[in-house]
């Protein structure tokens, strides 16, 4: 498990690096290459990790990804050693993400800065920076769902102001975010290597008092493709929605968590105690 929160951290304290198990989470240990002991100081890119994946297609060595401040960063050993093959500490990109697709291609956002966009790679250290058309080039943050059971799909849903759908709120607040849907074609999957859909007119509309995908600036926002069901998509915000056509349509949508639908206050939630921010679904 990787530390630190970067958006929302009302501490203001930074992580310390990567965390490993290799007993079923009985017992963890620091991995001592991403640690510096110094919480307090945001001198470390794994002083914010975002996301990790493991390769399962290489059985030769464990490979390992880290979706951290500034960038990606790539071990093979367990996380006993890392080199950074994407983005550069410093340089912008303090929102990132990287997913693995089951047979060891790799997909990876960077925010805002000289590295933004969206990128993919076959090797996880030479990367091609892929968009759809009509892409913002400086997205907030970009999540990826890989479907476990077709690795050619992708989705993404950003926050990317100006562009996508304009979602407002009742209490007045708005925001702009992106879904799209990526099938990889042939080659590196940029320009005609890859099919992009904007399914973003699909997400969802603001319904009852506190409805609508509502994220916050990226702070609260999650998306996981259903196992064995390219179609069945989730977004969350700070209410979950299930897809069974990836937001193809608004009419096979289903509000299924956050906030109830008939609430008149911030206390009424669709599942009793619960605290409507969804941050991760698998």
């Amino acid at each position: 498990y990787g530390t630190g929160e970067y958006r929302g951290n009302s501490a203001n304290v930074s992580g310390d690096g990567i965390f490993k198990s290799t007993d079923g989470g009985d017992n963890w240990f620091r991995l001592s290459a991403t640690a510096t002991g110094r919480p307090g100081n945001h001198d470390n890119p794994f002083d914010y990790v975002w996301r990790l994946a493991v390769d399962p297609s290489n059985l030769e060595q464990d490979e390992l990804y880290a979706a951290v401040f500034g960038g990606i960063f790539r071990s093979v050993d367990g996380g006993a050693s890392w080199e950074q093959t994407l983005g550069a500490f410093g340089q912008g990109s303090p929102y990132t993400d990287v997913a693995v697709t089951p047979d060891g291609a790799l997909y990876a956002t960077m925010s805002y800065g000289g590295y933004a966009g969206i990128w993919r790679s076959v090797d996880g250290v030479e990367w091609n920076r892929i968009a759809p058309p009509a892409w913002t080039s400086e997205p907030e943050r970009v999540v990826i769902a890989v479907s476990p059971s077709d690795p050619r799909i992708v989705y993404f849903l950003g926050l990317t102001p100006g562009k996508g759908k304009r979602i407002r709120r009742s209490a007045g607040d708005e925001e702009w975010l992106s879904l799209w849907k990526y099938t990889y074609q042939y080659g590196d999957g940029s320009g005609g290597g890859g099919r992009w859909e904007d399914r973003s007119a699909k997400l969802p509309d603001v319904q009852g008092t506190y409805g609508g995908l509502f994220t916050f600036d990226s702070y609260t926002m999650t998306l996981a493709v259903k196992p064995g069901d390219s179609d069945v998509l989730f977004v969350g915000g700070t209410n979950l929605y299930r897809s069974t056509d990836g937001f193809a349509t608004s009419a096979n949508t289903t509000w299924i968590g956050g906030y109830a639908s008939s609430g008149a206050t911030l206390l009424d939630y669709h599942y009793p105690n619960h605290h409507p921010d969804q941050h991760a679904l698998g």
